[in-house]
């Protein structure tokens, strides 16, 4: 501390006792206390025990050196003096060791050594041996000798932890002067219990740093050193001016160095920018810092694994600071080449020559080229792994070639193949090769590197999606479809475009017959609607163009319709195919699905759908069924009664008048389609279908014709054409019921005709009683048929209908019970002269029951408004009269509810209680069905919701009803609609919380009826409806599950409420609905009077009694 010291004041406390020799060790032994050193017990002294311990540490020191030359070994036993092959092996070893090889050791060897006397022991030693012995201490010496060291240097480890503890209270009671450095754990425990507990405070000692002066120098020496001193200035300066030189060196050296880096650096980051600025990614490295700080990354980030490791390269800094290609950069760039061959004949390539030397190009250049290598050769690398799953499809993988089969539209005499491989981007291109289809090849490439990087983008987005939930099965990951894409889209537009080839040929020759059609195709119907399908895409996020290339991953479907030729001006029949193509399941490549129209194939008894794989298929089909549809529909329809199919054969016989003899006569008529050529012979009668020996034919090829198929076989001198209009009865009437008694009863819908509105004073009847006599009358009453004031309430604005519940109003239909009682259907809503159809108001709608005998009103049941609403129109109603479906026992009535505002359902009736309740509120089965447009005579139907509103479809829901015959299932179904419903009348009864639910699944579809309002049952269990745009009524039949048609005139129309006659026949009317003036052009074409028409059941069909 040279002269500086610490002076410690020492507390009166504090004090030292001269240490002592410790006790024996027999002795009980007690530490020293704080400041005390170790000591005795009183009153003996160390000396006497010195002296002993002396002499017992000399004998075991003497003894443990008689000890120093004892050699331990075992005195060999009589069993093992011959010694084993073990011990003869290490007594050689050991011979070895000492005396070397044995060749050396000898007889005579020996002797020497035993004449020289070595390894002979000395007598001397021995004798001093001996003395030696007699002179140790003995074992009670050498134990007290032990004793004392132990005790000594127990001692020194007592003084030891004396000073050490009183260094440590000294240290810890000088830094307890600071508040936060009292801890009693700083302090030793003997401290704590005799210093601490006893009352000395902490920081009560004190320290402090002085400075004496110890002696004066002598002149001299203080001479001495001054002229050391200015030795050491000089030297010390001449250092000084040495070292600034070599700092003046040093800074020089370095500025220059400086420079030379600021010049590498500023170049280097001058092309890290200029490679940013071209939107390459620059990311930092950990590895390899100074010469390669920076790396770009080239590769695309969505990249399969293996892919996306390689798109890192290193930017090296040379020693100029320019940047060196990486090794990733300079390797040798590839490109994907596609070549069409044709019978084994390159004729395309997509290989593009090359502009320059690769190695002369610019670092963005070569990044760029780097990056699309990387494309390319991931791109193959997708597709190789894809062919393994292709191999049924025509795909090889052969000698790093991808072999794809590529046929041509109707040509299988070519065999064109696709060769897809990866080659070195400047690989020389063969002049000799043709370059017929190069533009093919580079669409197809193209195509491919877009659709990967479209997956690249499909990776993003599926990354930022919710993941699925976690489930114990491992999905599988699937390469991208890109070989499956190319070989959908090869196989796909082959199909269609050779199917639609061959359709255009068959209405070209269809017009040139004389027969109108229209032909209507798309190659891919998402294609088609690709636009309207960006706005209502679900997929937020998604660019217009990943959803674009999202339609190609989809199955593709391409349509064609073809309008059929009718023999009438009914709704055209549709023939529809839509080809499916999908590489995968569930069709494994191409399929044609040919839809018939119903009509079509109920007449000719095929299948409404069939499915082709193949074109050639398909085409032979079309001309089979066109053929039969010629001759089995056009021509029997030209000639009906006269003419007779065959069964399956494109063939009738037509039977005609011999004017001569006045006797019949029959000719066949065939139709052939074969391969858009239309032929039509005349033949004898049973003629053998494969004969060619016909009197007449005609062809048509699609051509310009002057004859049309009709008139060719009209003007053949073997056939005359007599067609024989039908009749019957007619009465002003539209609805009708007919008694067990042949009593007819009508009615008059003011619902639907103003002129049927009564005012109150024009005494319009809204039913009426027909008589034998072609008369009518009112029904039951003349008063009950002219309400006061009229059927609309014109004292409210806007009005409405009035509220008469005594009086009928707007009555849509009327139908007999079981018991023969007339029930009256009123909805309570009229139309006003202007055609606005007013809203209901409670009273209006109800039922009313009439005894026939009588003529008297015998019930009425009104309606609340929470079950016919103020936009209600309650339009037919059934009736079952069991007495076990209720608790009164008085039956129930089944009602639909047709409204225009879309408030569809089914009422469901208690007659002998008076409630009621709807089901199927609003489900799409009972309403009209979106975008429906029927066609009457071949003109579509508009409806016009009123004054002033623009046209709409058909919006009129659920009209006609029918039971079955076991009144197990109610029939029913729209007018915006052409499919027949059915559902359980056990479910329709039931009213508890769950009952509509329960309804609404109960609900079956039976198939298309065609356009109809009316429905009725017979005896045979057929359900009977209209079909207006076939001028047909048909009948459901529930045992086959099938739609029949049974009478067909043009004069059937819009055939509303039927009613089956006790003698056996079906009434039904014609009220021409459709020419109305509700529906478009709006104007009232309808022809009075109106018509009853009347036809016998088939198998002798009855009225069904529910009771």
């Amino acid at each position: 501390m040279g002269d500086d010291y610490v002076a410690v004041n020492r507390m009166p406390w504090m004090h030292r006792e001269n240490p002592v020799a410790p006790c024996r060790p027999t002795e009980p032994w007690r530490a020293p206390t704080f400041m005390q050193g170790p000591t005795h017990r009183a009153g003996q002294t160390a000396e006497p025990r010195l002296q002993q311990t002396s002499f017992r540490a000399a004998r075991i020191a003497a003894a443990m050196d008689s000890l120093n030359n004892v050699a331990l070994r075992p005195w060999p036993e009589p069993r093992k003096e011959e010694l084993t092959q073990e011990d003869l092996l290490f007594k050689i070893e050991q011979l070895a060791s000492e005396r070397g090889h044995l060749r050396n050791v000898t007889e005579q060897s020996l002797q020497e050594d035993i004449d020289a006397g070595k390894d002979v022991p000395d007598k001397d030693n021995g004798a001093k041996k001996e003395q030696n012995e007699k002179d140790a201490p003995s074992r009670q010496e050498q134990m007290e000798k032990v004793f004392k060291a132990g005790q000594e240097m127990y001692s020194h480890l007592e003084w030891a932890k004396f000073a050490a503890t009183n260094a440590l209270d000294l240290v810890s009671l000088v830094l307890s002067q600071g508040p936060n450095k009292r801890s009693l754990n700083f302090f030793s425990p003997t401290f704590r219990e005799q210093g601490l507990d006893q009352g000395i405070p902490l920081g009560s000692f004190g320290m402090s740093r002085e400075k004496h002066e110890h002696r004066i120098r002598k002149p001299e020496e203080q001479q001495r050193l001054q002229d050391v001193e200015a030795r050491q200035e000089v030297v010390a300066q001449g250092a000084r001016m040495g070292a600034l030189d070599s700092s003046v060196d040093d800074i020089l050296k370095a500025a220059k160095h400086l420079e030379k880096e600021i010049r590498r650096e500023t170049k280097y980051w001058h092309e890290i920018v200029s490679v940013s600025d071209k939107g390459w990614p620059i990311q930092r490295l950990r590895q390899n810092v100074r010469h390669a700080p920076f790396a770009v990354r080239y590769g695309l980030p969505e990249a399969s694994d293996h892919f996306k490791a390689r798109g890192l390269a290193p930017l090296r800094m040379d020693k100029d600071g320019s940047i060196i290609l990486d090794p990733a950069l300079a390797l040798k760039p590839k490109t994907l080449r596609v070549r069409l061959s044709v019978d084994g004949e390159i004729t395309g390539t997509s290989q593009i020559p090359v502009d320059g030397h690769l190695a002369s190009q610019s670092l963005e250049k070569s990044i760029q080229t780097a990056r699309d290598s990387l494309l390319e050769e991931e791109l193959y690398y997708e597709m190789s792994l894809e062919t393994r799953q292709l191999l049924a499809y025509g795909v090889e993988f052969r000698d790093s070639v991808i072999y794809v089969d590529a046929p041509q539209m109707g040509n299988t005499s070519q065999k064109r193949k696709l060769l897809i491989d990866c080659v070195p981007r400047d690989d020389p291109i063969a002049s000799s090769q043709s370059r017929e289809h190069d533009w093919l090849a580079r669409n197809i490439a193209e195509g491919l590197r877009l659709l990967l990087a479209h997956e690249h983008s499909m990776r993003l987005y599926r990354r930022s999606q919710l993941p699925p939930p976690l489930t114990g099965k491992k999905q599988e990951k699937l390469p991208p479809p890109l070989l499956r894409t190319l070989l959908a889209i090869i196989h796909h537009i082959e199909g269609v475009d050779s199917l639609y080839a061959y359709l255009a040929s068959i209405a070209q020759t269809l017009h040139s017959a004389g027969l109108h059609v229209a032909l209507d195709t798309t190659r891919e119907t998402s294609w088609a609607k690709f636009v309207e399908s960006l706005g209502a895409s679900s997929k937020t996020g998604l660019s217009a163009t990943d959803q674009l290339f999202e339609i190609f991953m989809k199955p593709f479907d391409g349509k064609a319709t073809l309008t059929l030729p009718t023999s009438t001006a009914t709704q055209p029949e549709t023939l529809s195919i839509v080809t499916r193509t999908i590489i995968g399941q569930p069709t494994f490549g191409t399929e044609h699905r040919l839809t018939l129209p119903s009509t079509l194939s109920s007449d000719l008894g095929l299948f409404h759908q069939q499915k082709f794989t193949t074109v050639e298929e398909l085409k032979s089909y079309l001309d089979w069924i066109l053929s039969l549809h010629v001759a089995h529909r056009l021509l029997k329809n030209d000639y009906l009664s006269y003419a007779q199919v065959r069964s399956q054969e494109a063939r009738l016989s037509i039977r005609s008048k011999d004017s001569k003899k006045g006797t019949s006569l029959s000719k066949d008529i065939r139709i052939d389609f074969n391969d858009g050529e239309l032929k039509v012979s005349c033949l004898a009668v049973d003629a053998p279908q494969e004969c060619e020996d016909a009197e007449h034919s005609h062809s048509w090829s699609g051509k310009d014709d002057d004859n049309s198929l009709r008139e060719v076989v009209k003007n053949w001198p073997q056939i005359q054409q007599q067609i024989v209009p039908s009749s019957c009865l007619s009465w002003y009437l539209t609805c009708i019921t007919v008694s067990k008694s042949g009593r007819k009863f009508s009615n008059y819908p003011s619902g639907l005709d103003p002129n049927n509105t009564n005012t109150g004073t024009n005494n319009k009847h809204a039913v009426a009683e027909l008589l034998p006599n072609g008369t009518e009358i009112p029904y039951p009453s003349f008063a009950i048929n002219n309400p006061p004031n009229g059927a609309i309430n014109y004292t409210v604005t806007p009005p409405v209908g009035a509220n008469y519940a005594d009086y009928l109003l707007g009555v849509q239909s009327v139908v007999l019970d079981a018991a023969d009682r007339l029930w009256i259907l009123d909805t309570g809503r009229s139309l006003t002269p202007e055609g606005v159809l007013v809203p209901a108001v409670t009273g209006g709608p109800k039922l009313i029951g009439v005894d026939i005998e009588t003529d008297t009103v015998i019930q009425t049941i009104t309606f609340p408004d929470t079950v016919a609403y103020p936009t209600s129109y309650l339009n037919d109603v059934r009736f079952d009269m069991r007495a076990s479906l209720t608790e009164s026992g008085k039956g129930v009535a089944y009602i639909t509810d047709s409204s225009s505002a879309g408030r569809n359902g089914i009422v469901i009736v208690d007659l002998g209680t008076g409630e009621s309740w709807r089901h199927l509120d609003g489900v799409a089965e009972v309403g009209a069905e979106r975008g429906f447009v029927p066609y009457v005579w071949g003109q579509p139907l508009y409806y016009i919701p009123g004054p002033g509103e623009p046209l709409v479809t058909v919006p009129l829901g659920s009209d006609g009803i029918a039971l079955s015959a076991d009144g197990a299932d109610l029939y029913f179904g729209s007018v915006g609609g052409r499919m027949l419903y059915s559902v359980p009348t056990a479910l329709l009864r039931e009213r508890d919380m769950s009952s509509e639910l329960r309804a609404q699944a109960g609900v079956v579809r039976r198939g298309d009826r065609g356009l109809s309002d009316g429905f009725e049952t017979d005896s045979n269990g057929f359900v009977y409806a209209g079909n207006m745009e076939q001028n047909q009524i048909g009948f459901y039949n529930p045992a086959n599950a099938s739609m029949e048609g049974w009478v067909r005139d043009p004069r059937i129309s819009w055939v509303d409420t039927m009613s089956v006659g006790s003698d056996g026949y079906l009434y039904f009317t014609d009220n021409q609905l459709a020419f109305s003036s509700s529906f478009y052009p709006g104007v009232d074409r309808r022809e009075r009077p109106f018509v009853l028409f009347r036809a016998a059941l088939p198998n002798n069909g009855s009225r069904v009694f529910l009771q």
